[in-house]
């Protein structure tokens, strides 16, 4: 069974690595999420959860599915 902190963590880094083959820095991503650099560092190490509303932003930013951001949990 996956416990929450695994779930975060393991989105995290699905979404930090995601960020960083843009090439973008974590201020540079805050803006486009129009979220604060602080935010986007808590959820890329996993210190904050996902509300699904989110992921979804998250993956229109990215340009991927929702799918991709939680690989590796299933």
């Amino acid at each position: 069974m996956i416990t929450e902190q695994k779930l975060n963590v393991t989105i995290g880094r699905n979404v930090q690595n995601l960020r960083k083959e843009n090439g973008w820095t974590t201020t540079e991503f805050a803006k486009k999420l129009k979220m604060s650099q602080a935010q986007v560092s808590r959820l890329e190490n996993g210190r904050q959860g996902f509300r699904s509303i989110v992921l979804f932003r998250l993956a229109n930013v990215l340009k991927v599915s929702v799918t991709e951001i939680l690989k590796g949990l299933c």
